[in-house]
């Protein structure tokens, strides 16, 4: 069978952020080329707001499916264009959750105006066929909460998830990995290496996707904004990942696209 390409792309969309901004990125990304485009803090509000730009824009001819799990107030998401990709089963998949705050996160999410319960964290997986070639597309996200031991947990049942079932030509998973490293240790990323022996990571080249410099504050106690408006500074982090397997050729790259802390991460695989 000839070799195919697929287009490809993920994008933590920052659950306070702004849907137009965040439309305008996605709207982007489809006329560019993307096929699938994977999606993490999706809330409800973004949902109807993306699922009716998508209905008015693209001649209905772009699908979305989202789960948000009863205990949070965003979730994971893929969206395709029907033209091009046939998605016959999808899953939500809830993850593991932390055992609790430390008493450094809980300090910080209260300050911070972040959520001050711990919420499931989900994988939403996709299966269906691409140009003839059977395809499974993963959409994930970790905890940022709970240290690298609570994200390998929750890597290892989402990878013990799919592990289930393993016989596409291609299989990806995208997502917000949450692989902070502020020591640049790598020890967190040789932990993901190994949970995902089979796949290799096709954003290897990609150096950074987050910056804490376009995190939202706007919910902050007011000592922890301006505590932040005097220390804002870039700090570039790579926390978004794509690895695949049954690929031939791929390359990845980051978007600069404002609206989010998180870049778009799109991806070309050949398979």
């Amino acid at each position: 069978m000839s070799t195919k390409t697929l287009f490809i792309a993920t994008y933590n969309v920052l659950y306070p952020s702004h849907n137009a901004s965040i439309w305008t990125n996605i709207s982007k990304l489809i006329e560019g080329g993307i096929s699938i485009i994977c999606l993490q803090e999706v809330t409800k509000q973004k949902e109807d707001f993306l699922k009716e730009h998508l209905r008015e824009n693209f001649d209905n001819s772009w699908d979305m499916h989202v789960f948000i799990p009863a205990d949070s107030f965003f979730g994971t998401a893929i969206l395709w264009d029907k033209k091009a990709v046939t998605f016959s089963s999808l899953y939500d998949v809830p993850l593991p959750k932390a055992d609790q705050f430390t008493l450094l996160e809980s300090l910080v999410l209260r300050l911070a105006g972040g959520f001050t319960h711990i919420i499931t964290r989900t994988m939403v997986t996709a299966t269906g066929s691409y140009q003839g070639k059977d395809i499974r597309i993963s959409s994930l996200h970790l905890d940022h909460i709970g240290g690298p031991k609570n994200r390998t947990r929750q890597l290892r049942a989402a990878v013990s998830y799919l592990e289930k079932d393993e016989k596409y030509d291609l299989d990806v998973i995208c997502g917000d990995f949450n692989t902070y490293d502020p020591l640049k240790s790598g020890k967190e990323y040789r932990a993901n290496k190994k949970t995902l022996h089979s796949y290799t990571e096709i954003t290897q080249d990609t150096p950074w996707t987050h910056d804490l410099y376009d995190v939202s504050v706007y919910s902050a106690t007011s000592i922890f904004h301006k505590l932040y408006l005097l220390t804002h500074i870039h700090w570039k982090r790579k926390l978004d990942f794509i690895w695949g397997r049954g690929m031939k050729k791929y390359s990845a790259q980051a978007v600069e696209l404002p609206g989010s802390d998180h870049r778009p991460v799109i991806a070309t695989i050949s398979f």
